[in-house]
This record gives C-alpha cells, sequence and structure tokens, in this order.
C-alpha cells in the first residue's frame, strides 16, 4: 500500500517514461522467449499502469506502443501464420484487450480520486478537512528546513456563532459557514489553503509567506469578512491567531497547538481580534506575541 501511494504522488512525466520503458524490457524478453510461449499478458503491466498513474490518453498511447511491440517481437521471432488475416486478427485482438485495461484502470483511478477528494474535503463548505492540512503543514515545513522560507499558519474561529444557531436556526448557520469559506477562498491565493477543523473553527495555510505578508492579507480578511457578516446582518466577529514559522517547530500538531493558543489569546483580548507570533528557531523561540483589532 505505501508502495502504491508513493507511485501515485510522482510527477506524470517520469510514470510514462517508466512505463514505457517497461513496455520495451517486456518486447525484448517476449522476444527471447519465442513466440511458443504467450506472453502478450505481461503488456498489461505497463498499459495499465500508465492509465493508472498517468492518464487515459497516455495509456491508450503505451496500449499501442504495446501491441506494436508484441508484433514485432512476434514477426521477428520467427511466428507465421497460415494467413495474414489471422496475424491482424491476433493484433487487433490484443489492442482491444489493451485498449479495455487502460480504460478501466483510468476510470478506477478516476473513482479513486474522487473518493479521496470527497474525504479530505467538508461536505457543507468545500473546504479542506484536518488531516489534508495538517499534511500540507508538514510539507511545507519541511521546504522551511530545506530552503529557509518562512510560511504562515492562521487559526480562527466565529465570535457569536452559536446565536446565530440558537435564534435563527441551524440553516442560518450553515449559510454562515458557507459564506465564510467562500470569502476566504476568494481572498486567498490558489497556492494557499483553508480547511474547517470543526463547527466554526477554521484554519488557513500559507506558503512563503513572512510576518508582513501575513499581516496584510489578515487585515484584508478580517475587513472582507466582518463586511460580509455585515452585509446579512449576521452578529459574527473573527478571533485569529496567526503564526510565522522562519524556522518549524517539531510537527504539524506542534504548529497547530500553539496557533490555537494564540486565538486563545486573541478571544480574551477583545472580540474580532488577531494575534500574531512568530517562531525564529526550531527550538520555537518567537519573538513574542502581537495584538492588532
Amino acid at each position: 500500500m505505501r508502495v502504491l501511494t508513493w507511485l501515485e504522488r510522482q510527477p506524470r512525466t517520469p510514470m510514462l517514461g517508466i512505463t514505457l520503458l517497461l513496455m520495451l524490457v517486456l518486447g525484448w524478453v517476449d522476444f527471447l522467449s519465442g513466440f511458443e510461449i504467450a506472453f502478450s499478458v505481461f503488456y498489461f503491466l505497463p498499459v495499465g499502469g500508465a492509465a493508472y498513474f498517468v492518464g487515459l490518453r497516455p495509456g491508450v498511447a503505451v496500449a499501442c506502443a504495446s501491441t506494436i511491440t508484441w508484433m514485432l517481437a512476434d514477426v521477428v521471432g520467427g511466428h507465421t501464420y497460415s494467413s495474414e488475416w489471422v496475424a491482424v486478427w491476433n493484433t487487433l485482438a490484443r489492442l482491444i484487450s489493451f485498449l479495455v485495461l487502460a480504460g478501466l484502470m483510468a476510470a478506477l483511478r478516476r473513482g479513486y480520486d474522487d473518493q479521496t477528494e470527497l474525504a479530505d474535503s467538508d461536505p457543507l463548505t468545500g473546504a479542506r478537512n484536518r488531516r489534508p492540512f495538517l499534511e500540507f503543514v508538514e510539507l511545507e515545513a519541511s521546504r522551511t528546513r530545506r530552503f529557509g522560507r518562512a510560511f504562515t499558519v492562521v487559526h480562527f474561529d466565529l465570535d457569536g456563532f452559536k446565536a446565530i444557531n440558537d435564534t435563527l436556526g441551524h440553516g442560518e448557520g450553515d449559510a454562515v459557514l458557507r459564506a465564510v469559506v467562500k470569502i476566504t477562498q476568494r481572498d486567498l491565493r490558489e497556492i494557499d489553503m483553508v480547511a474547517r477543523l470543526g463547527g466554526d473553527e477554521f484554519a488557513i495555510m500559507l506558503p512563503e509567506t513572512d510576518a508582513e505578508a501575513a499581516r496584510r492579507t489578515v487585515s484584508k480578511l478580517q475587513q472582507s469578512l466582518t463586511g460580509e457578516m455585515h452585509a446579512h446582518g449576521w452578529p459574527v466577529s473573527f478571533s485569529m491567531g496567526v503564526l510565522t514559522c522562519e524556522a518549524p517547530l517539531s510537527s504539524s500538531e506542534a504548529v497547530m497547538r500553539r496557533v490555537d493558543a494564540l486565538t486563545y489569546t486573541a478571544k480574551t483580548a477583545g472580540k474580532g481580534t488577531a494575534v500574531f507570533d512568530i517562531v525564529t528557531a526550531p527550538a520555537a523561540r518567537s519573538t513574542g506575541a502581537a495584538s492588532a483589532g
């Protein structure tokens, strides 16, 4: 399972090259083994691999190339037929079987990707959930260790959200949550990620974002979210903890504990407050928290 997961994460071009190389190796072995030994079933490996790991079109291309490779190995190996139509029929039969396999493997991968996307996303808002968010934090932490580029994590919840559910109903509360994610995604870059961690608790990952850029982003986001709440008459504000990591903490969970504590500080300081902190060393020393209303 780990090998399959690792293969799924590899870039498509190298994976296509691997399947083509495997096809050529199989063709050579097919030639050496002679036409009396049925060998075409082994071409399912490069065909299925290309379709699953790279895509349907590459899978079709490898299916066609595998058919040609098998045919050449068969002909060069000295196989003769009673009629040329027998050779044509065998070639078409193998091509069709390869194409069917490519289609099935590509459909299997699409189904797997769809299920993974559903599992990694919040069904109400469309935001990511905790697991892929923590994985993203771990990825950026490793980039920070290697390249020294800062990243920022924002954690926030909705002040007054319980009153919305209690007085206006859960349907209105759901509308508030969807609006929060919509506005947040609109104001973020494509490389950023917003996640719903549960209830009215959210987190944002800002790769390659230092403290100054984080302040600008959070200020803009606060204004956009507050404006949206006022436009709908929702008495909701946002308490935010903002942690910029110039050097990573020990784990993604450590990052989340640290930024969650900043959010708690923000809530005690007053609703609608953002509290900022910077991690400057692997030992988790920081420059100290700074508050901004």
